[in-house]
């Protein structure tokens, strides 16, 4: 008896684990379930923006944490970023302080490990590539 009932207790517990797994993979480790909203900068040409930058970014798990740094440093005026896992790739305007950035994203909770300056670092060309496969799906 006390065999079937660990087995049953086993069980529910299994089915509880699968479900919270499938709601992280689909909506992301911190979000509600939705996907959040994206804030996209006003200007998306790349030559419009003389200075770049690009942050190392720490405790980023999924897509929801990517877009919460994008939506930060998108809102900051004169700025056109793209954000992975674990990198932002800035553009600006304006040559924003490295502290000014470090604290847009430590407002959304994560931590900036470096900046480099990008203008022509190789650590841009994933912006440009994925400026490229991007730019057949716009249009």
């Amino acid at each position: 008896m006390a065999t079937i009932l660990i087995g049953a207790l086993l069980v529910v517990f299994l089915c509880l684990a699968a479900r919270h797994l499938f709601r992280s993979l689909r909506s992301g480790c911190c979000g509600t379930g939705k996907t959040m909203k994206k804030i996209h900068s006003a200007d998306k040409v790349a030559a419009h923006y003389s200075y770049v930058k690009v942050l190392k970014i720490e405790g980023m798990t999924c897509r929801n944490c990517v877009i919460r740094i994008a939506n930060a440093l998108n809102s900051l005026e004169g700025v056109f970023a793209k954000v992975t896992l674990g990198k932002a790739v800035v553009r600006m305007k304006l040559n924003l302080p490295d502290d000014r950035l470090q604290q847009a994203v430590a407002k959304e909770g994560y931590t900036v490990l470096a900046i480099e300056n990008g203008r022509n670092s190789s650590m841009t060309s994933a912006f440009s590539e994925h400026e490229k496969r991007t730019a057949g799906i716009q249009r």
